[in-house]
């Protein structure tokens, strides 16, 4: 068995952000190579040892988020795909033919979608590959190779902000009057953090909602709301209902008490009075991220 020389299996969350989960580099791959025919059927197993994938204070990572894939083995029967949680009992990989023929095959480990979202820490453990043989109705079984298994979770805390597609804050009314009636503009907001802190989403606003001939909108006119939160736990606060767009700094988000991730829209309303003035109304608005 073998591993680019190496005894050691390692999995890092580094480079994966949002929407690019794929985009970094290296894929371990474990070769199994069963040299000479052993002349009795073998099976081959991976299993993890006791204690499972732990940081080092102890926190049990979720293995459901380590993924691998098996090919080659042409003279027997492989376990094309799975997750290493099926690995805590001894997981099949690979059934010989009844002679027990020579074969090779490749195991190669991935992230999951969710792999980056673990709680930032490395986490270790140890992954025997077992041969089992059949003599008559007996069975002789026995660890091949065992592999250092590391879980690398780097820090994240980052905000990601799109507006019609396009990243950052980018709201468009368009030629505003009385007759246009109420006019709304959408943000989302993506929140990635695997600290397992609270934190807040502050909005600041540059200046008041103003047109091209310097004629401002009075705050009640222009309103701000959360909607659509996708999320695993329920946030302390965020703005449910419609409230004023004022000059400076405001809460418009609080996380939860473990800080998970979450996903959401916020909707800018702009209303109209009968003597309001027509125009093309704009201000700067921006989003920072802290920890509460």
């Amino acid at each position: 068995i073998a591993n680019s020389g190496t005894k050691r299996l390692t999995l890092s969350s580094k480079g994966m952000v949002l929407k690019k989960r794929e985009a970094y580099q290296e894929f371990p791959e474990v070769l199994v190579k069963i040299h000479s025919p052993l002349g009795t059927p073998y099976r081959i197993y991976q299993n993890l040892e006791a204690g499972g994938v732990r940081s080092g204070i102890g926190e049990e990572f979720d293995l459901s988020n380590v993924l691998f894939s098996v090919s080659g083995g042409e003279k027997g029967m492989i376990t094309r795909e799975g997750t290493l949680k099926e690995a805590t009992n001894r997981q099949l990989l690979y059934v010989s033919d009844s002679l027990g023929s020579q074969d090779e095959f490749t195991i190669t480990y991935k992230a999951g979608k969710d792999f980056r979202m673990q709680k930032a820490d490395l986490y270790k453990g140890k992954l025997d590959f077992i041969i089992e043989t059949e003599k008559g109705e007996s069975f002789r079984t026995g660890i091949v190779e065992t592999f250092d298994l590391e879980l690398d979770i780097v820090s994240l805390f980052d905000i990601y902000v799109f507006s019609g597609g396009v990243e950052g804050v980018a709201l468009q009314f368009g030629e505003v009057s009385y007759k246009t009636g109420p006019r709304t503009s959408e943000s989302e907001v993506f929140i990635d953090s695997n600290l397992r802190k609270t934190y807040q989403i502050i909005q600041k606003v540059a200046s008041p909602m103003i047109n091209e001939n310097g004629v401002k909108i009075p705050p009640e006119d222009f309103t701000v709301r959360v909607k659509d939160l996708e999320m695993t736990e329920e946030p302390k606060f965020y703005l449910k209902e419609a409230a004023p767009v004022k000059e400076g700094e405001s809460v418009i988000f609080s996380s939860g008490p473990f800080g998970e991730s979450i996903h959401f829209k916020v909707v800018y309303e702009l209303t109209m009075r009968p003597d309001s003035k027509a125009g093309n109304y704009s201000t700067k608005i921006g989003y920072s991220l802290v920890l509460d």
